[in-house]
């Protein structure tokens, strides 16, 4: 058993990657805004402006909610938050913790117990004392990884689906939606990658992971053309049967947030058939529902399932969502994820993208402005099924090399390969569920 007092935690990376993002594309949105009103398109710059206020607003909400803000005597926070303007002083806020963190000593607020798994295989004990400040660091993270997601989803992806088709009406890709592109599509992927090691976190709670920066380059090349190949099936088919491409969108939604459901529903009804106790049978408390909780639910849990509802119904839209939604569950979310469910996602994924593709194709004729020259339609069908092909390969490759907990595997190649370039051997810090947190 290994003891740690005082251990300085990792550089808060994933902070700044959050707020780049989020100010880049929302700075590259209100530029492409202020071309469209030049140029006198004002359904363009009001569509642009308003996916950039989306994901603006659910980040400013998504942190005043989190630090609990509303409660709290802090006026000028508030007024920061309304200006857009919170996610920069949240980010300074973590660089000033960051810097005074280990100058002076502070009492712990918890002690944390995780095995540590070195890259030859053994296990190690660790106990770390976690103070203060290190947990206040970790709820900023937290914060910013949630926001991440947030602003992937409801902001960065129909943003990129929204820019895509305007480019493909207008047959041009100016600079400027050039850039806003590039920036949405980092963003989606970026929040794609955190449901990616969330769910691995998940399937482990009490290891210390660590990746290296390759693991976290090749998930993200495997997120961003997973996404651009969904994104621009979508909108190809958009460009040529536009109301066809609305009942495909709401078919998807509707599916994926009924989905999580059905399954609560089944496993609660497997359940009673063989005849497990569900319910409470003591006095003064009501019965428990499929759900797991009492029958008579507070409106927040209420708000909180439909929201994740909703949240995860637009994540599997777009790519698979490596964290699956559980109304059953305590905390929401499954700790083990199916092979099976993820063939099956894929399989019909590329399935229906390829009935896609196939619509544009013939429908294209009908829709003169996607016909031109600008796109050649044997060879974007054919890009985007080699972009496709491409994320799969690198799924397999980043889950059989670049997966942080690859050495509890049996019978993987990536043992063959040196262990220090796809995995960092010290393990990444962590605290304990009972006083701060999960893994870091």
């Amino acid at each position: 058993m290994t003891c740690q007092n005082g251990a300085r935690p990792a550089v808060p990376v994933g902070v700044a990657a959050s707020v780049f993002l989020l100010v880049a594309e929302f700075v590259a949105a209100c530029v492409t805004a202020a071309l469209y009103g030049t140029a006198g398109d004002p359904t363009w710059l009001g569509l642009t402006l308003l996916f950039a206020l989306v994901a603006s607003l659910a980040v400013q909400l998504a942190l005043v909610v989190i630090h609990r803000d509303i409660g709290r005597d802090r006026p000028l926070v508030l007024m920061l938050h309304l200006l857009q303007m919170g996610a920069l002083v949240r980010a300074v806020e973590v660089t000033w913790l960051y810097c005074r963190m280990g100058k002076q000593e502070e009492p712990y607020a918890s002690i944390t117990h995780r095995t540590r798994l070195s890259p030859s295989g053994s296990c190690t004990d660790v106990v770390r004392e976690i103070g203060r400040g290190e947990g206040r660091l970790y709820t900023h993270r937290q914060a910013f990884f949630r926001t991440a997601v947030l602003q992937a989803f409801l902001g960065s992806a129909p943003q990129l689906s929204l820019q895509l088709y305007i480019s493909i009406r207008e047959q041009e890709i100016t600079p400027a939606r050039g850039v806003l592109m590039s920036f949405s599509l980092l963003a989606t992927a970026y929040g794609a990658v955190i449901l990616t090691f969330l769910a691995i976190r998940l399937e482990h709670p009490s290891l210390e992971l660590g990746a290296a920066p390759a693991a976290y380059v090749l998930a993200l090349i495997w997120r961003s053309l997973e996404m651009a190949a969904r994104v621009s099936a979508l909108v190809l088919f958009a460009a040529s049967c536009r109301a066809w491409c609305f009942l495909v969108i709401l078919a998807n939604l509707a599916i994926f947030a009924v989905l999580p459901w059905i399954g609560a529903a089944w496993r609660f009804c497997s359940a009673r058939k063989q005849n497990i106790q569900v319910t409470d049978t003591e006095e003064g408390k009501p019965n428990r529902g499929f759900c797991g909780q009492t029958c008579c639910l507070s409106a927040t849990r209420w708000q909180s399932l439909a929201f994740l509802t909703a949240l995860f119904a637009a994540v599997a839209l777009f790519c698979w969502p490596a964290a699956r939604f559980r109304p059953d569950s305590p905390d929401f979310v499954a700790r083990k994820h199916s092979w099976v469910g993820v063939a099956l996602y894929y399989g019909l994924r590329f399935a229906e993208n390829s009935a896609l593709i196939g619509g544009w194709l013939v429908c294209r004729s009908a829709a003169p402005l996607s016909s031109g020259g600008f796109l050649c339609g044997p060879a974007v069908a054919a890009q985007i099924g080699a972009a496709f092909g491409l994320s799969l390969i690198l799924m397999l490759v980043f889950y059989q090399f670049a997966h942080p907990a690859r050495r509890l595997m049996r019978r993987n190649v990536a043992d063959l390969c040196p262990p220090s370039f796809w995995c960092r051997g010290d393990g990444a810090r962590a605290v304990d569920t009972a006083g701060v947190g999960e893994a870091v």
